[in-house]
């Protein structure tokens, strides 16, 4: 597959552009790279972010824009093309999700606020803060990321007890990576 393009219809023909240099391409990763992120709507969320195929209501959700941000994080370290506006699209779409009172992030836009999805915000603003120029809205990105930290960082040591305890040690584990923590509030991340 090396410097071809891959083809697949979704509603129109999307290609995707193969690096010429040796790379093995993941069929979920070439997926994802296949589902567009959706144009901004009238509402915040309203598909500005990925979700279900199935989703009629039209409102995007982190868990699934978090997949779909780090897919296409990996795709571009990895050499293919993603677009600038994929980035500025994900960057609204976590700016105005982040919720107002506790500075979290819920699943959808105003819903409740969590800790995985919490983490899932820090993470995917990070992500955006490496593939968007640096300027303002750098500095305001991670002003957002810094004050979501009170939220999650009293009880990130109880996140393996959720009931999606795996999955929310994987949220910490990816924005801690992804900001470069070495300790998140009192806890050391890294021995």
């Amino acid at each position: 597959l090396r410097g071809q393009v891959v083809k697949a219809e979704h509603k129109a023909p999307i290609e995707v552009p193969l690096p010429s240099q040796g790379v093995e391409v993941n069929v979920c990763l070439l997926l994802v790279m296949l589902q567009p992120l959706h144009p901004a709507g009238a509402g915040v969320g309203e598909r500005q972010g990925w979700s279900y195929m199935e989703n009629n209501i039209k409102i995007a959700d982190g868990s699934c824009s978090r997949f779909a941000m780090l897919g296409l994080h990996a795709a571009k370290k990895a050499g293919f093309e993603v677009k600038p506006e994929i980035w500025r699209n994900a960057n609204d779409y976590w700016m105005n999700s982040q919720r107002k009172d506790n500075h979290a992030w819920g699943y959808q836009p105003g819903s409740g606020a969590t800790p995985s999805m919490t983490l899932s915000g820090m993470a995917c603003l990070a992500i955006v803060n490496q593939h968007l120029p640096q300027d303002e809205q750098t500095k305001l990105r991670t002003e957002a990321i810094e004050r979501a930290v009170p939220y999650v960082e009293p009880n990130a040591h109880l996140l393996w007890q959720s009931g999606h305890g795996g999955y929310a040690l994987q949220c910490l584990e990816r924005a801690a990576h992804l900001n470069r923590w070495q300790t998140f509030g009192k806890h050391e991340l890294r021995k």
